[in-house]
């Protein structure tokens, strides 16, 4: 809108307030403060606040206002609103009009639900004669399915696995949507549940896996955790109710750089669009790399089921029998023997003493060939002796590390000085000893 027509705008507002009669006013509106008189004219203002004609307006009418030539009313109205949703960070979170119960449950567009057995979707479409007392009956049934009395002891042993029993007993498509209901709207819902009866297949498969879930990654039951292919996203730090305008172009990025057949570039973009508006940037740089090993795959001929196969194998830094180095080789030589030096002898050997209980971050004097240090050195750099130096110190203060240094000349443009620190423990030396 153009400063001319903005003005001209203006000046037939004004002339309107003026000619017109006064408006009824309510309690909630909002008065600029000035002069309240029955006989000044009152002027309403509908605008969206931050836009640039709101600040034209704006201006002219508190002036005005101040001045005492009327009164300036203002009710906040959005011209164009947006279809995007208000992302809360909560549990259950609606807004109910006079309602501050947990249970008020918005069942107002969800008319193809199950109610206590009842398909009231396809009932309704078996019997359309039969619209109002079939709406009547279900109404019924969900102020009797919301009962919010207290549950026995015993009748929340197996609610999880009730719960669990009743999604799975729904249609695939359906089943997200019962999960949804049930996790916002659980204290309701919790009495229908305890009569569900509970597969002993499944309870046996859940407790399978959340026993391997607690051994192999200490989750918990009732935690939450995401997992893109297999790669953990800590929760704490990627907020999904954060946003970060940058992440729009970020995914196109993602996209532009694969070479991926269509299909796939489909299902990484829909993804992506999901990720800009809920996670943070860095999980975009999972979905970049994913989108790399996706590229080579395919360049590779693996399609289909078979992609899904390989992303599930370890990679090669994860191989338990790999090594940087191998201690055991007979060009390293130690300078010292926790095992045989007579210095270590009062220490105790069993290995039981991993378990005693210290304080944080203290290596445990146990005379045994745990924990090693070779230090890789050249002999013509300055810094070596800062490291020959930093193992002598370990020897004096009776630390259980056993050291080497070896001797390496570094190619220019590679760096100076490399350290590597090597803990090597085998299970044979254990199975060996006496615990």
């Amino acid at each position: 809108m153009g400063c001319v027509k903005i003005k001209w705008f203006l000046i037939t507002f004004l002339l309107c307030v003026l000619c017109r009669p006064r408006p009824y006013l309510y309690k909630s509106d909002h008065q600029y403060p000035g002069v309240n008189g029955t006989d000044l004219p009152v002027a309403v203002l509908y605008a969206e606040i931050g836009t640039k004609e709101f600040n034209t307006f704006h201006k002219v009418l508190s002036e005005r206002a101040q001045e005492g030539k009327l009164v300036y009313v203002l009710r906040h109205f959005v011209f164009e609103p947006k279809n995007e949703k208000m992302l809360l960070s909560g549990y259950g979170v609606e807004l109910a009009i006079k309602s501050t119960e947990y249970k008020a449950v918005d069942d107002t567009q969800d008319e193809n639900d199950e109610v206590q057995g009842f398909l009231f979707g396809k009932l309704k479409k078996s019997h359309p004669e039969l619209q109002e007392e079939l709406g009547e009956l279900r109404k019924h049934l969900l102020e009797s399915t919301n009962d919010m009395t207290p549950l026995k002891v015993w009748e929340l042993q197996d609610l999880s696995f009730q719960a669990a029993s009743r999604i799975m007993t729904v249609p695939k498509f359906d089943s997200l949507k019962l999960m949804q209901d049930l996790s916002q709207n659980f204290p309701s819902r919790a009495r229908s549940l305890t009569r569900v009866a509970v597969n002993q297949d499944m309870r046996k498969e859940i407790e399978d896996t959340q026993k391997r879930l607690s051994e192999s990654m200490g989750i918990q039951p009732g935690d939450a955790s995401l997992f893109i292919n297999g790669i953990h996203v800590d929760l704490d730090i990627h907020n999904p109710f954060r946003y970060d305008p940058s992440a729009r172009s970020s995914y196109q990025m993602v996209i532009g750089t694969t070479n991926v057949p269509q299909h796939v570039l489909c299902m990484l973009n829909s993804f992506c669009k999901f990720v800009h508006s809920r996670l943070l940037c860095s999980i975009l740089d999972i979905l970049r790399s994913e989108a790399k090993i996706l590229e080579g795959l395919h360049n590779l001929g693996i399609r289909g089921s078979s992609v899904s196969k390989f992303l599930h194998l370890p990679s090669s830094t994860t191989v338990e029998d790999s090594y940087a180095l191998d201690i055991r080789h007979s060009s390293i030589m130690w300078a010292n023997d926790i095992e045989k030096d007579s210095m270590y002898r009062h220490w105790p050997s069993s290995v039981q003493e991993l378990l005693r209980a210290t304080f944080p971050g203290v290596i445990r004097q146990i005379r045994r060939n745990f924990y090693n240090l070779v230090l890789f050195l050249d002999p013509i750099q300055e810094e070596s002796i800062e490291l020959v130096k930093l193992a002598e110190l370990f020897y004096k203060h009776n630390i259980p590390l056993r050291f080497v240094h070896s001797t390496i000349a570094f190619h220019s443009f590679y760096l100076n000085l490399s350290i590597f620190s090597v803990i090597y423990m085998t299970c044979t030396e254990i199975c060996d000893s006496d615990c």
